[in-house]
């Protein structure tokens, strides 16, 4: 083994003497203090540091939410300098825009979409029950609201040992009575009074003194009432405001009088056992002073049985508006190169005017001017402006339309496009989320647009719709967009009780572009509606050609061979994939495996011609009467899919069209990585587009459908196969609707269509300015619907807008977080309740008259 320590040698050893005595270095940490001198005062850190305590109040700028920036020219340059006010630290942080001052701003990073530890803000409409009151309590402690603080600051008495929140304090024994002078002022003249007390030299000498703290303050509200009293024009302005301050005064100098006549007798007797007249005299005076100062602060709460017969909902029937339109709206936001329509105009100018509004009109008549509108008054105020969709394909759309016109940004769960806009499109799932945690985008919000307001029926998502309009603050105004219903007055009126704001309601009358319904049976059309008119001649006709063609079918006897080529015929016009399973079952399993990939493609090649064979006629009708083009609503992704691909051999575009369209997709799915342009999505539906045939649905990537969204808008798709998602609200307008069956599963069962999801659809028909008559064709394969339900759907009644709230675990979990609404608050509110608790009172009174009958015994 090696040794532990190297050979000492003469020459290691003369180089460590050298090294560690000869040579000696300075350590320089050590060296860079030496010769210092600190004066050190021991005692003084032995003293506690003294700072000041957090301020209560702070100043900050007065001004109501939204801001809004006045327009000036540009020869006046004005700054804008608000009123400070003088605000309490717990109002200024507290989660209510109730006020002048919203609360403070959190981080930039959460100015969009907040944080979960942000409370919300409060909602608009709670003013009207017992919030405001017990915020009042909240605020000031039982001894400030029944005047024992006051009594035990003026006269003395046994002071509160514990700070509110503490469960201990300090003993400072018995408050000093307050020694000083009344300045009082009678006529315009200063009167000096006696002192309100004279002093005890027998008091406790560890006593409580307020006199020092109180004084200056006082003081100087005395020089304001002289300095006030000396100007003589605001004495004359404000005479009746300064005499309610002398009544005060005079109270007040009375009670310091009777105050003294008892504290002489409270030095005898113990100031506990003996309570003077004067003492509850002055306990009478503050109460009611509370209660004066309570009804002012909550407003609403006194008003509430007035405002019980209030018509919240207001419908618009004033033609003076249409008539004096630009003379009412001289300086309008944005002008429009066309002329408006009434109800555009009358939405228009109550916009103009600063209140909600609620427009209910047909499909394809201009809603979207009135949400264009609202962008613009909120770019010409500078405040913000947020447009909501149901769906992911409106907002792409109204993306895309207001792109060139305003600062616009879009949000939804897919893409985040510049979330700093001042008009932000979003859907209303991403609008809840920012309620629930508290944006600071919201107190800049001026208007929130809500499209497709009827899909509140909408069993799984039309909570969110009746959650946000409850959570919105009171500053935001509201714009509805809705196609027309049956109760359009009644849900306006439940959004202006829940809000307590007004609703302005206007509608259409009609459609700017009329329909005509159709079937389509054997290659012929019959007319069935025009102008809301149902017509039986024509329903006659098209049972008599079924009659006529399914003869020999239902007179032939079964097992006969003249009646098996009219079940094939009748089996042709069902659904495919049923008519090849029914035949494929007759066959023996190795007859199937025997074929293999043979039959499998036989199969498909036989159900592509059947389908064929059963569009291409509709196709050539159309073409032949120019009634295109036309959207095909199927009610399956699949169907939709195999509706496409079954037209293999239709080519419907032209040479320029087809150019066009290979130019578009070329620049759109350049976007894409190179291995995901070869996807066979991606490149089927290419070859599909350049035929003149589209596909929308559900299971397409999103920017196939927003391919097919914009070429379709361009006029280059003729044929477009889609599900009913395509007819909400889609501003992508057709001439020629038709509907492969009217029936549809909504994820339970297969039911006819509703008279509202027909219409919705049905008004994709019609291009405004460009066609007179819209087309709708309801297609009938084996069969002709009953007339009773052809009617129904075609001129029935739509569907009442009805509430779908539920409560949630995420619902709950928010509200536990809003100190002013509870989950019964929600309920209370939701439009679910709102027929119980409008007719409340007259169910009380129904009940009273109930209990006052006689009734019998039983014996």
């Amino acid at each position: 083994q090696p040794p532990a320590y190297p050979p000492e040698s003469p020459s290691s050893v003369k180089e460590y003497l050298e090294a560690n005595y000869l040579n000696p270095e300075l350590y320089v940490p050590t060296v860079a203090n030496d010769g210092r001198v600190w004066d050190v005062d021991w005692f003084d850190l032995a003293r506690p540091p003294l700072e000041p305590s957090a301020p209560r109040t702070m100043l900050v700028p007065a001004w109501e939410p939204p801001f809004r920036r006045r327009s000036s020219s540009s020869s006046e340059q004005q700054v804008w300098d608000p009123e400070s006010v003088q605000m309490e630290m717990s109002q200024v942080f507290d989660s209510g825009t109730g006020g002048m001052v919203p609360r403070m701003p959190g981080p930039a990073k959460d100015f969009v979409r907040g944080r979960v530890n942000s409370r919300p803000f409060r909602p608009g409409g709670l003013q009207d029950d017992a919030a405001e009151a017990a915020a009042l309590e909240k605020a000031f402690p039982e001894g400030a609201r029944n005047g024992d603080w006051v009594r035990e600051l003026m006269s003395g008495g046994p002071a509160l040992n514990a700070p509110p929140g503490f469960p201990k304090g300090l003993d400072l024994g018995q408050l000093k009575e307050y020694n000083s002078h009344w300045k009082c002022f009678r006529d315009g003249e200063h009167v000096e009074e006696q002192p309100a007390s004279s002093s005890n030299d027998s008091t406790d000498k560890y006593s409580v003194q307020f006199d020092d703290l109180f004084k200056i303050a006082w003081d100087e509200d005395d020089a304001n009432i002289v300095s006030h009293e000396d100007d003589g024009e605001q004495l004359a302005g404000d005479e009746g405001t300064n005499d309610v301050n002398e009544r005060k005064v005079d109270k007040l100098q009375d009670a310091s009088e009777t105050l003294t006549m008892a504290d002489t007798d409270k030095q005898e007797t113990n100031a506990r056992e003996d309570i003077s007249e004067a003492q509850t005299d002055l306990d009478k005076m503050l109460s009611s002073e509370v209660q004066d100062t309570r009804r002012e602060t909550s407003g609403l709460v006194d008003d509430k049985p007035a405002q019980e017969g209030t018509d919240w909902a207001l419908v618009v029937g004033d033609n003076s508006i249409v008539a004096n339109f630009h003379k009412l709206v001289p300086d309008m936001a944005i002008e429009y190169p066309f002329e408006l329509d009434k109800f555009q105009k009358e939405a228009i100018y109550y916009l103009e005017k600063g209140e909600s509004v609620f427009v209910a009109a047909h499909t394809s008549a201009g809603k979207t001017v009135v949400a264009e509108y609202a962008f613009a008054l909120a770019s010409k105020h500078c405040t913000r402006a947020v447009y909501t969709a149901p769906i992911k394909t409106i907002s792409n759309q109204k993306y895309r339309d207001f792109c060139g016109k305003f600062d616009v940004g879009l949000l939804t769960g897919d893409v985040s496009i510049r979330p700093e806009a001042t008009c932000l499109i979003m859907t209303t799932e991403i609008l809840r989320s920012m309620l629930y945690r508290g944006a600071d985008i919201i107190r800049d919000i001026e208007w929130v647009i809500f499209d497709e307001v009827h899909y509140v029926n909408d069993a799984e998502r039309g909570v969110v719709w009746e959650e946000v309009i409850i959570m919105l603050p009171k500053h935001i105004n509201i714009v509805l967009l809705s196609a027309t219903v049956p109760n359009t007055v009644e849900f306006a009126d439940w959004i202006g009780r829940t809000k307590q704001k007004k609703i302005r309601v206007t509608s259409t009358n009609k459609r700017p572009v009329p329909l005509e319904h159709c079937l389509f049976y054997s290659g012929e059309v019959y007319k069935v509606c025009e102008k809301d008119i149902f017509l039986t001649q024509g329903f006659r006709d098209a049972k008599d050609a079924f009659k006529m063609k399914n003869a020999n079918k239902f007179g032939a006897k079964p097992g006969t061979k003249s009646g098996a080529p009219a079940v094939r015929a009748g089996t042709q016009g069902r659904n495919p994939d049923t008519s090849s399973k029914g035949r494929d079952q007759k066959h023996p399993k190795h007859h199937q495996t025997n074929s293999g990939a043979a039959a499998i493609q036989q199969s498909t090649s036989g159900s592509r011609r059947s389908e064929s064979s059963f569009w291409m006629p509709l196709i050539n009708n159309l073409l032949k009467k120019s009634l295109v083009p036309v959207v095909i609503f199927c009610f399956s992704k699949n169907r939709c899919d195999r509706s496409a691909d079954s037209m293999f051999g239709a080519d419907l575009t032209s040479s320029s069209d087809k150019s066009e369209i290979r130019v578009f997709c070329d620049k759109a799915f350049s976007r894409l990585k190179g291995s995901d342009r070869n996807l066979p999505q991606v490149v089927g539906i290419q070859s599909l587009l350049r035929r003149g045939i589209g596909v929308h649905h559900a299971g397409l990537l999103p920017i196939v459908k927003e391919v097919v969204e914009m070429l379709f808008c361009r006029g280059v798709i003729k044929v477009l196969f889609s599900t009913e998602t395509f007819a909400m609200g889609v501003n992508a307008p057709a001439r020629t609707v038709v509907f492969d069956t009217l029936r549809k599963f909504d994820g339970k069962e297969h039911r006819r269509l509703l008279p509202g999801e027909y219409i919705q659809m049905a008004g994709r028909a019609g291009r405004r300015g460009l066609d007179t008559i819209g087309t709708v064709i309801m297609m009938c394969r084996d069969e002709i619907p009953e007339e009773s339900d052809l009617k129904n759907l075609l001129v029935g009644k739509p569907t009442r807008l009805e509430s779908q709230f539920r409560l949630t675990y995420t619902m709950i979990l928010h509200l536990l977080r809003v100190e002013e609404l509870k989950v019964e608050d929600m309920l209370k509110r939701s439009f679910a309740e709102f027929h119980a608790q409008k007719d409340l009172p007259q169910k009380e009174k129904l009940l009273l008259q109930m209990l006052r009958q006689p009734t019998k015994t039983i014996e």
